[in-house]
């Protein structure tokens, strides 16, 4: 990932394409998303291989995070971390959309389950907070 940012901070070409790029998804995605693991896998795979991040061996978690900036309150984000935090420990599990279509609905029973004891948070939706809380916890696993 340092490779990836040092790149697009080093190369004014390289930021402009994907600022023009981002202003492109930003167009083409759907207003809503429903709670529904094959739309979202759908938009997942069929997300631009033309933005910078987007081909790479983290596509998966890449496309997820950005999707989940968009979508806060359907799409989790998936990656390593949020992965070791639920005990998923296989190589590369990230970048598998098997793993991602069973991880998707394990991501919103969390957040339904401890959804009541997250009124403190304000605006932060349950997934969110979700993916947050599984950060802190991945580091404690053993």
């Amino acid at each position: 990932m340092t490779n990836v940012c040092d790149r697009l901070r080093e190369d004014l070409a390289l930021r402009e394409h994907a600022r023009t790029e981002l202003a492109r998804i930003s167009k083409t995605l759907p207003s809503k998303l429903p709670k529904n693991v094959a739309e979202i896998t759908g938009l997942i795979r069929g997300l631009t291989k033309n933005l910078y991040g987007m081909t790479s061996s983290c596509a998966i978690p890449v496309r997820t995070t950005l999707l989940h900036f968009v979508y806060p309150q359907v799409v989790p984000i998936f990656d390593k971390q949020v992965l070791l935090a639920v005990g998923v420990r296989g190589k590369d599990a990230n970048h598998s959309y098997e793993t991602l279509r069973d991880y998707i609905p394990h991501a919103w029973l969390l957040a339904g389950r401890y959804q009541p004891s997250f009124t403190t948070f304000g605006k932060e939706t349950p997934v969110r907070l979700i993916d947050m809380a599984l950060w802190v916890c991945r580091g404690q696993q053993s």
